[in-house]
């Protein structure tokens, strides 16, 4: 999926402003009206909106990838939404990280992803529920919900997310079409999420406790990993080769 990009795009204050097309003089004399191509979102997309640190970084992304609403020569974008929703996209997979890890999230994860919890954003932080079971993986699912239900931002109207029903023979099937790139983003962020939590919880090659690799190849958890564990029983074994090979 993809969407019209602008041409430009300049930082002025907090506002991103667009130029959706270009003209130029043919050697003919005319004038020539030059738009930009359409970029399919992939998941490098994600990857780019994760890295995103300030707000000079966004003008070249959306040139690259187009804007966060629908394309809409009218209207401009605030950087400042922007830098939100990527610490949003941060804060959630930061969030799911720790809870594969058992460990509790950030307060600054946790603060950030209450902001998506209208009504319920003290909740999450609250120590009435420190100890409850399944709890946390509740507010980060009321979390994803809330963004994939969010309305197009920069004046758009509907949401950020289409659900369609689609007849297959005597089967119906449900799809989430992204109506914008935040969408898209969105439904990324959550396939993100449900690909960490199917992989399988492994052993410890350092300290035999179960883990959840990041990596298909990946031996030594998280804290043996810092520990230099893994250094450590490389450099035995390279030892033992040189000493077999002597």
């Amino acid at each position: 999926m993809s969407r019209t990009r602008p041409v430009t795009c300049r930082l002025e204050g907090d506002a991103l402003v667009f130029v959706w097309a270009s003209h130029r003089k043919s050697e003919g004399g005319r004038v020539v009206c030059e738009v930009r191509t359409r970029c399919n979102w992939t998941d490098r997309t994600l990857s780019a909106f994760l890295r995103l640190r300030s707000a000079e970084d966004i003008p070249s992304f959306i040139e690259r990838f187009g804007t966060l609403g629908k394309p809409n020569p009218a209207e401009s974008e605030c950087a400042s939404t922007w830098l939100l929703w990527a610490a949003r996209a941060k804060a959630i997979l930061s969030f799911n990280d720790a809870l594969n890890r058992k460990m509790r999230p950030s307060l600054a994860d946790e603060k950030i992803l209450g902001g998506l919890l209208e009504g319920d954003g003290d909740s999450i932080a609250s120590t009435t529920f420190h100890g409850v079971k399944g709890v946390k993986h509740f507010f980060l699912a009321r979390g994803i919900s809330a963004w994939l239900n969010s309305p197009i931002p920069c004046g758009g109207s509907g949401n950020v997310i289409k659900v369609g029903i689609h007849r297959f023979g005597d089967h119906l099937t449900i799809e989430h079409q992204p109506t914008c790139l935040l969408g898209f983003l969105g439904l990324k962020v959550l396939q993100r999420i449900q690909g960490t939590q199917k992989m399988a919880l492994r052993p410890c090659a350092g300290c035999d406790r179960k883990f959840r690799s990041g990596r298909v190849t990946q031996k030594y958890c998280g804290h043996c990993i810092k520990g230099k564990v893994r250094q450590r029983n490389s450099m035995r074994a390279y030892r033992q080769r040189l000493l077999r090979g002597a």
